[in-house]
Protein backbone atom coordinates (compact mmCIF):
# COMPACT_ATOMS: atom_id res chain seq x y z
CA UNK A 1 0.00 0.00 0.00
CA UNK A 2 1.00 3.66 -0.78
CA UNK A 3 1.31 4.76 3.03
CA UNK A 4 4.52 2.30 3.25
CA UNK A 5 7.53 4.33 3.17
CA UNK A 6 9.23 1.87 0.85
CA UNK A 7 9.60 3.10 -3.04
CA UNK A 8 11.27 -0.04 -4.11
CA UNK A 9 11.04 -3.92 -3.63
CA UNK A 10 14.99 -4.10 -1.73
CA UNK A 11 13.73 -0.83 0.79
CA UNK A 12 10.30 -2.64 1.58
CA UNK A 13 12.39 -5.75 2.04
CA UNK A 14 14.76 -4.14 4.61
CA UNK A 15 11.51 -2.06 6.07
CA UNK A 16 9.27 -5.27 6.90
CA UNK A 17 13.09 -6.45 8.30
CA UNK A 18 13.18 -3.82 10.83
CA UNK A 19 9.93 -4.43 11.50
CA UNK A 20 8.97 -8.42 12.07
CA UNK A 21 5.72 -9.67 12.99
CA UNK A 22 4.08 -5.75 11.84
CA UNK A 23 3.68 -6.28 8.07
CA UNK A 24 0.57 -8.15 7.07
CA UNK A 25 -0.55 -9.50 3.22
CA UNK A 26 -3.88 -10.70 2.30
CA UNK A 27 -4.63 -13.23 -0.29
CA UNK A 28 -7.66 -14.84 -1.32
CA UNK A 29 -7.67 -17.90 0.12
CA UNK A 30 -5.18 -20.54 2.48
CA UNK A 31 -3.32 -22.56 -0.49
CA UNK A 32 -3.89 -20.30 -3.22
CA UNK A 33 -1.08 -19.22 -5.92
CA UNK A 34 -1.53 -15.86 -4.78
CA UNK A 35 -0.08 -17.14 -1.16
CA UNK A 36 2.17 -19.56 -1.98
CA UNK A 37 3.70 -17.18 -3.91
CA UNK A 38 4.06 -14.57 -0.58
CA UNK A 39 5.17 -17.58 1.43
CA UNK A 40 7.76 -18.26 -0.76
CA UNK A 41 8.73 -14.50 -1.38
CA UNK A 42 8.66 -14.15 2.36
CA UNK A 43 11.17 -16.80 2.98
CA UNK A 44 13.62 -16.24 0.45
CA UNK A 45 13.52 -12.19 1.64
CA UNK A 46 13.62 -13.59 5.08
CA UNK A 47 10.78 -11.70 6.48
CA UNK A 48 8.37 -12.14 9.18
CA UNK A 49 4.90 -10.97 8.13
CA UNK A 50 1.29 -12.12 9.01
CA UNK A 51 -0.73 -13.15 6.52
CA UNK A 52 -4.28 -12.64 6.55
CA UNK A 53 -6.59 -15.34 4.34
CA UNK A 54 -9.87 -13.38 2.71
CA UNK A 55 -12.71 -15.28 0.84
CA UNK A 56 -11.49 -13.82 -2.26
CA UNK A 57 -9.38 -12.04 -3.93
CA UNK A 58 -11.62 -9.04 -4.42
CA UNK A 59 -12.31 -8.07 -0.64
CA UNK A 60 -8.50 -8.38 -0.25
CA UNK A 61 -8.00 -6.02 -2.71
CA UNK A 62 -10.45 -3.69 -1.78
CA UNK A 63 -8.63 -3.71 1.98
CA UNK A 64 -4.95 -3.14 0.11
CA UNK A 65 -6.63 -0.29 -1.83
CA UNK A 66 -8.18 0.77 1.40
CA UNK A 67 -5.17 0.81 3.42
CA UNK A 68 -5.64 -2.14 5.82
CA UNK A 69 -3.45 -4.71 4.22
CA UNK A 70 0.07 -3.55 4.08
CA UNK A 71 0.64 -6.28 0.79
CA UNK A 72 -0.49 -8.74 -1.31
CA UNK A 73 0.30 -10.86 -4.29
CA UNK A 74 -2.24 -9.78 -7.86
CA UNK A 75 -2.87 -10.49 -11.13
CA UNK A 76 -1.51 -7.48 -12.96
CA UNK A 77 -4.14 -6.58 -14.40
CA UNK A 78 -6.10 -6.47 -11.45
CA UNK A 79 -3.86 -4.51 -9.62
CA UNK A 80 -2.97 -1.76 -13.13
CA UNK A 81 -5.70 0.44 -11.96
CA UNK A 82 -5.04 0.66 -8.21
CA UNK A 83 -1.09 1.22 -9.17
CA UNK A 84 -2.22 4.35 -12.27
CA UNK A 85 -4.33 6.05 -9.72
CA UNK A 86 -2.12 5.87 -6.43
CA UNK A 87 -3.91 3.15 -4.56
CA UNK A 88 -1.51 0.94 -4.75
CA UNK A 89 1.83 -0.10 -5.42
CA UNK A 90 3.80 -2.09 -7.40
CA UNK A 91 7.02 -3.70 -5.81
CA UNK A 92 7.66 -6.54 -8.69
CA UNK A 93 6.09 -9.24 -10.74
CA UNK A 94 6.48 -12.67 -10.11
CA UNK A 95 7.67 -13.62 -13.16
CA UNK A 96 11.08 -14.33 -14.75
CA UNK A 97 10.59 -11.66 -17.44
CA UNK A 98 8.57 -8.30 -16.56
CA UNK A 99 4.95 -8.68 -17.54
CA UNK A 100 4.33 -7.36 -21.21
CA UNK A 101 1.39 -5.21 -19.61
CA UNK A 102 3.57 -3.53 -17.38
CA UNK A 103 6.87 -3.55 -18.58
CA UNK A 104 8.38 -0.88 -15.98
CA UNK A 105 7.50 -2.51 -12.88
CA UNK A 106 10.67 -5.05 -12.51
CA UNK A 107 10.71 -8.56 -12.16
CA UNK A 108 11.05 -9.63 -7.74
CA UNK A 109 14.09 -11.37 -8.55
CA UNK A 110 15.71 -8.47 -10.33
CA UNK A 111 14.39 -5.91 -8.24
CA UNK A 112 16.14 -7.64 -4.82
CA UNK A 113 15.09 -11.33 -4.32
CA UNK A 114 17.41 -13.09 -7.05
CA UNK A 115 16.03 -16.48 -8.19
CA UNK A 116 12.91 -15.92 -7.15
CA UNK A 117 10.15 -16.76 -9.68
CA UNK A 118 6.47 -17.69 -10.31
CA UNK A 119 4.14 -18.13 -12.70
CA UNK A 120 0.44 -19.57 -12.22
CA UNK A 121 -0.48 -21.98 -15.50
CA UNK A 122 -3.42 -24.07 -16.44
CA UNK A 123 -2.99 -26.85 -18.39
CA UNK A 124 -5.54 -29.17 -19.44
CA UNK A 125 -5.36 -32.85 -18.01
CA UNK A 126 -6.96 -36.64 -18.27
CA UNK A 127 -7.22 -39.18 -15.38
CA UNK A 128 -4.80 -41.49 -15.48
CA UNK A 129 -5.02 -44.93 -17.64
CA UNK A 130 -6.30 -42.39 -19.91
CA UNK A 131 -5.48 -44.30 -23.57
CA UNK A 132 -2.68 -43.07 -25.59
CA UNK A 133 -4.31 -42.19 -28.82
CA UNK A 134 -6.89 -39.97 -26.67
CA UNK A 135 -4.37 -38.05 -25.02
CA UNK A 136 -2.50 -37.49 -28.54
CA UNK A 137 -5.58 -36.01 -29.72
CA UNK A 138 -6.46 -34.50 -27.18
CA UNK A 139 -2.93 -32.58 -27.23
CA UNK A 140 -3.06 -32.02 -30.93
CA UNK A 141 -6.12 -30.02 -30.43
CA UNK A 142 -5.10 -28.10 -27.66
CA UNK A 143 -2.01 -26.59 -28.96
CA UNK A 144 -4.09 -26.10 -32.08
CA UNK A 145 -6.19 -23.79 -29.76
CA UNK A 146 -3.40 -22.32 -28.28
CA UNK A 147 -1.62 -21.11 -31.40
CA UNK A 148 -5.06 -19.72 -32.78
CA UNK A 149 -4.26 -16.38 -33.42
CA UNK A 150 -7.61 -14.83 -31.64
CA UNK A 151 -6.72 -16.95 -28.83
CA UNK A 152 -3.10 -15.86 -28.40
CA UNK A 153 -4.78 -12.16 -28.65
CA UNK A 154 -7.41 -12.87 -25.54
CA UNK A 155 -4.25 -14.43 -23.52
CA UNK A 156 -2.38 -11.52 -24.19
CA UNK A 157 -4.80 -9.31 -23.45
CA UNK A 158 -5.66 -11.04 -19.83
CA UNK A 159 -1.73 -11.04 -19.56
CA UNK A 160 -0.92 -14.49 -20.34
CA UNK A 161 0.69 -16.67 -22.79
CA UNK A 162 0.30 -19.53 -24.61
CA UNK A 163 2.73 -22.49 -24.74
CA UNK A 164 2.06 -25.78 -26.32
CA UNK A 165 4.05 -28.18 -24.26
CA UNK A 166 4.19 -31.67 -25.02
CA UNK A 167 2.26 -33.93 -22.46
CA UNK A 168 5.72 -35.63 -21.26
CA UNK A 169 6.73 -31.99 -21.00
CA UNK A 170 3.64 -30.96 -19.14
CA UNK A 171 4.00 -33.53 -16.31
CA UNK A 172 7.31 -32.88 -15.72
CA UNK A 173 6.43 -29.69 -14.85
CA UNK A 174 3.37 -30.94 -12.87
CA UNK A 175 6.29 -32.67 -10.93
CA UNK A 176 8.16 -30.00 -10.43
CA UNK A 177 5.74 -27.86 -9.25
CA UNK A 178 4.79 -30.68 -6.98
CA UNK A 179 8.02 -30.65 -5.01
CA UNK A 180 8.75 -27.43 -4.96
CA UNK A 181 5.49 -26.02 -3.77
CA UNK A 182 5.19 -29.09 -1.41
CA UNK A 183 8.73 -27.81 0.12
CA UNK A 184 7.03 -23.92 0.75
CA UNK A 185 3.90 -25.52 2.27
CA UNK A 186 5.76 -27.13 4.73
CA UNK A 187 8.31 -24.43 5.46
CA UNK A 188 5.51 -22.03 5.80
CA UNK A 189 3.62 -24.54 8.02
CA UNK A 190 0.52 -23.94 5.67
CA UNK A 191 -2.90 -26.20 6.29
CA UNK A 192 -5.93 -26.73 4.73
CA UNK A 193 -8.74 -24.75 6.61
CA UNK A 194 -6.46 -22.18 8.03
CA UNK A 195 -9.11 -19.18 8.07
Amino acid sequence: HPSLPPRTLKELIAFARARPGQLNYGTGSVGSNPHLAMALFVSMAGLEVTHVPYRGIGPAMIDLVGGHLHLMMANVLAALPHIRNGRARPFGVSSSQRSSVAPDIPTIAEAGVPGYAVVQWFGVIAPAGTPPEIIARLHSATVRAVHDPQIKQRFQADGGETVGNSPEEFAAIIRSDLARWGKVVKAAGIKPDQR
